[in-house]
Parts: structure tokens; sequence; C-alpha cells
């Protein structure tokens, strides 16, 4: 919230000179709270967090809001499964206490007073819907004078006006799944604007064909924002992420359009009242699939996301490039740490004793204590002698993973989270994936990303048999090749697909013509 500016000296390399005297950076005491603050949640000291924001509020009585901060905190890593239940029962009694509270605050403001539901509540396992919609309810009645939004817009030339939201620091991501569609919609029944930060414009512009498309940048106060988005007077909005950071968050609560539509980036319910739809597949969702929501869930007949094929490697790539052994299976993990649930510990190690040539490569990131914790965790609950045969990577370049990647024998989903981009980057290069099926969004993923290529008899219905399909493709050369055969000769109908911009254009128009009759 507060920037620091960095204290910085020069030294001329030919004559001696006294080292220039730079004065002491002059930060206010909240200013100061808020740093250390800062500084205490990224290596995930949330308890000393905690109480840095709350005698920051207390220097600032009129930010009580402030108080309330830790609720947006979840750790990246958690020990045993008891410990998500102990944390998940602490957060729903925090949010009832907010609840109960009168907590003043001012809409403008909440991107940077208020707090979201942490992207690590997606990693926990369980649905929790009713914990985001507790967040909802804290923050709602901030949005209440925002002033109405016609729904009888008229149409432009007979064309519907759809925007699309990009996040700052996710354009890579919102490239890959919606320049595509963009790209490929018709400019004459739509007008399509594109909504970027400052710094991600010229990124998306250089992937994006601007005729019919009107790119908006974004200011740095919220309220700009806001009135920026609403002047576009757009008939619906698509949000790809909802709840990656605070401004994704708060965004939808504006009410910039008369509908508002957010789909797979959300990995689930974003549990915001003001988000009407939620976009996803039949090939996704299970008979009940609206009891996982706060959204309507609307179900289109092919993936919510227009992907290309990755790009043949350059060159040949050997496992000497990455130090990994001549022999044996690859049990490729590409997750964020977030997504190694405690429940992945037994799986990884029946998998390790049923083979014991193969070896684990695991993608760990930058979150230090979190590498910390899963280190601590895997040796202890899978022994040495395994732990030994994990390969653990730093964050590679997309080149790089890339050419990783096309080495694995399989890729191994994490049981309470399924591949998203990853799974199309391995069907990419004809690697098969094991996933485990479950009934919530991000859990079923990769298995709708197989039924979608004809191949449901791919995904796993449960433990045993994912141990059993892993084993399989790593001690079976022939059946290995066969899958991945079964890949190749089927991953034309999940790239470039017409079907998806087929199926999203009568979405926008259907849903359009509806909400104004």
């Amino acid at each position: 919230m507060f920037p620091t500016h960095p204290v910085t000296t020069t030294k001329d390399s030919t004559e001696t000179r006294p080292p220039v005297q730079v004065q002491p950076v002059s930060r206010s005491p909240v200013e100061d709270l808020f740093i250390r603050a800062h500084e205490a949640v990224s290596r995930e000291d949330f308890h000393a967090a905690n109480l840095y924001f709350r005698r920051a509020a207390d220097l600032k009585p009129e930010k009580e809001l402030w108080r309330w901060k830790s609720l947006g905190f979840c750790p990246t890593i958690f020990p045993n499964e008891i410990s998500i239940e102990q944390y998940l029962k602490q957060l729903n009694d925090g949010l009832d206490l907010a609840l109960r509270e009168n907590i003043p605050m001012d809409w403008r403001t909440l991107p940077t007073d208020g707090f979201s539901p942490s992207f690590n509540l997606s990693h926990l396992g369980v649905s929790c819907k009713e914990v985001r919609e507790k967040f909802s309810k804290i923050f709602e009645k901030a949005f209440a004078q925002s002033f109405p939004v016609s729904k009888n817009r008229e149409l432009n030339g007979g064309r519907w006006r759809i925007g699309f939201h990009a996040l700052h620091g996710h354009e890579g991501g919102f490239i890959r799944g919606t320049a595509g569609l963009i790209n490929a919609l018709d400019k004459k029944r739509f007008d399509i604007f594109v909504f970027t930060p400052n710094a991600g414009q010229k990124q998306c512009q250089e992937k994006i064909t601007p005729d019919g498309v009107t790119f908006v940048p974004l200011g740095s106060s919220f309220e700009e924002v806001v009135k920026r988005v609403r002047e576009t007077e757009c008939n619906l909005i698509y949000y790809r992420k909802v709840g990656s950071d605070s401004w994704s968050y708060f965004f939808p609560f504006a009410r910039c359009s008369p509908i508002q539509v957010t789909s797979y980036g959300t990995h689930g319910t974003s549990g915001v009242s003001a988000a009407d739809y939620f976009l996803s597949s039949t090939y996704v969702e299970p008979e009940n699939g609206q009891d996982y929501y706060t959204e309507k869930l609307f179900r289109l007949n092919s993936m919510p996301t227009y992907q290309e094929r990755l790009p043949e490697l350059k060159t040949p790539v050997s496992r000497t490039e990455f130090n990994i052994p001549q022999q044996g299976a690859i049990y490729f993990c590409p997750h964020r740490t977030a997504k190694y649930h405690p429940s992945f510990d037994p799986i990884l190690k029946t998998i390790a004793e049923r083979d014991p040539d193969g070896h684990f490569v695991l993608l760990i990131g930058r979150d230090e204590k979190g590498r910390k914790l899963l280190h601590e965790r895997l040796k202890q609950n899978l022994g040495e002698e395994i732990y030994k045969r994990i390969l653990f990577y730093p964050v590679f370049s997309f080149e790089k993973y890339c050419r990783l990647l096309s080495l694995a024998t399989c890729v191994l989903d994490s049981p309470v989270y399924a591949g998203g981009l990853t799974s199309f980057d391995a069907f990419s290069y004809n690697v098969p994936e094991v996933t485990l099926s479950g009934s919530l969004h991000v859990k079923n993923f990769a298995t709708g990303i197989y039924r979608c290529m004809g191949l449901g008899h791919l995904p796993c219905s449960s433990v045993s048999a994912y141990i059993d399909l892993a084993v399989r493709l790593g001690t079976e050369p022939e059946f290995r090749l066969s899958v991945s055969r079964e890949i190749e000769a089927n991953h034309h109908k999940i790239f470039g697909s017409p079907g998806v911009v087929e199926e999203h254009t009568r979405f926008f128009e259907s849903i359009c013509t509806e909400f104004t009759k």
C-alpha cells in the first residue's frame, strides 16, 4: 500500500571522494507499520502481520477495517488435514464476528483498505462457497451507493457491447485463455472492449487483433477505474479471474455492467453476489454442479477457454539438460506450492514404492517459507529414501518449462486440484496426465479436457485407480505410448476449436437478449 524508496549511494571509480550522504526516507508511523505488516505476510508470519495492521488501525481509528485484514490470510502449506479443518473453523468464526460488527468502509478505497478471500482457499480440497459468501456479505453494503446500471441499454448498430477484464500481473493467462476467442468473435455482432492495466496494455495489444476492439487503459485509483469501465456502457463484462487479488475481487461489486460473468480462472465460485454467471462446461460440471456456486452456473457444450497448441520445441531436449537420471519414469508435478495438499503425500509414497526406479520432478515457486515447509513434510511423510528421488526445480522461463514438460513420462495432478493451463501444456506434447475426478470445478477441469477429447476412460474415480494408472504409465512403455497416441489423435478437439467461439457467441447473445426483455 505504501511504496518504499530504495536508499542508493554512488562511487566514482577514478577518484576517492567522501561517500554521498543520503538522508533516510521519512515514513509516518502508519506507513512503517504497513511495510512491516506486508513483510510479515510475505514470510507467512500472519500473527505478526495482524498485530501490525491492528496497531496501524489504532493510529487511524477511521480505518477500523484494517483490524480484520488477517481474514484474508491462508497458509500455503499445511502439515496435515486436521490443520486445514482447524484453519477453516477459525476463518468461519472470524467472518461471523466481522459480519456482526458495523465496520465503516468506503468502497473507493477497498482494494487497499479491505481484504479478500485468499487464493489458497481453492487448494484446500473442500467447497468454500459458504466462506466466500461471508466475505461478500461484509462488503456488499459499501457498494449500495453505486448508481444503478440500466438493463435497457441500446445496441450499438445492432451489436452487443462485451467487455473483457485483464488483470495486472495476469496478462499472460488472459491472453492464453481469451485472446483467440476475442480475435474470432464476429465484430459485426459484438463491440469488444478490453480493460487492461496501463502496464499490460501493450502486451495484450500484441496478441489481440485491433479491428473491432477498443482497448481501455485503467487508471491507478479504483474510483477512476470504475468510472472508465462504466462509461463504455457494456451490456456484459467477462471477468476471467475474480479474487486473485483485491482489485479483481472488488471490481464486480461496483456493477459496471448489467450482466457480469466469471469463469474458469476464478477456480470455482467467487461467492460475490454481484457476479451473475459462472461460465463452465458440460464436460466439467456434475449434475448437482449448481450447488457449489453463488453465481448461476451456465454449462457450455465446449471447454470454457480457447487454447492454441503450444509450438514444437526448437531443439531436441534430453534428460542431461536437467540433470535427470537416464533410467526410470519421470513423474512430473508442475504445480504451484499451495497445490501440494497433505493428501498428496501418501499417493506419491505408494507410487514410489511400486515403481522403485521412478523419479518425481516438482516445480517449487518463489515462496521461501512454503518451500521449506513442503520439504520438511515430504521428508517426514515419504521417508528419506523416497525423498532422495524427488528432484526440486525453481521457477523456469516458459520455454524451459516446456522443455522439461516434454520429457515427462506423465503429469501427476494434485488430488484436490486438477491441472488447468498445465493440462493443455501437457497435451500439447502428448504427455499423459493422471487426474482424479471430483465434484468441484478445480478437481474436475482436467477430467473435462479428457472428456472433450473423447478420452473419458482416462480420468480416475478413486485414489487406487489413480495410483494404478500412474504406475502403469511409469513402468509399461507400450501402454504409455498407446495413451500418448490417443492424446495425439484427439487433441485437435481442444486446440483452436471453433466450437469454443460458437458456444461463447450463443451464450453472449442469448444472455444479453434475455436480460433486456
